[in-house]
């Protein structure tokens, strides 16, 4: 790290969680939100390997890029040559993530289509071994 202190991030920042508050706040107060039935609920409420690591890459990505997704989606109107590089490259990684994300979803359909049956066997057999044994718990 070196240079001068810069602190625009930092300002970005403070002005987002501003923003958020006052969101929030308005949200807390009102009966519903304004284009939806109902407020969501989110189930999941713990970080989990799968978000910590989405937020390392995430974050590795943009400062080796240094440019943020969104405005690099922007930057791309007005040919910023850094956006014609980062939002193909972007969306290549998104493909490959989602394509690992299916082939995982797939691999692990097919090893729970395959285990349950052997599961349920090894029961039976298991159940079968201490009966013969001369009972439960012998």
């Amino acid at each position: 790290m070196s240079g001068t202190f810069d602190p625009s991030l930092l300002l970005a920042f403070v002005a987002g969680v501003a923003v958020l508050s006052v969101a929030q706040r308005t949200a807390r107060r009102s009966s519903g939100p304004l284009f939806a039935d109902r407020f969501p609920i989110y189930h999941r409420t713990q970080l989990d390997g799968r978000t910590v690591g989405g937020a390392a890459i995430f974050g590795v990505g943009w400062a080796l890029a240094g440019i943020c997704p969104g405005p690099a989606l922007a930057s791309l109107a007005f040919g910023v040559r850094a956006a014609l590089l980062f939002v193909p490259a972007m969306a290549a990684g998104m493909l490959a993530f989602a394509m690992w994300e299916a082939a995982t979803r797939k691999r692990t359909l097919e090893e729970s289509r395959r285990s349950s049956p052997e599961r349920r066997q090894n029961a039976a057999d298991h159940s079968l071994a201490q009966v013969s044994d001369g009972g439960v718990g012998s």
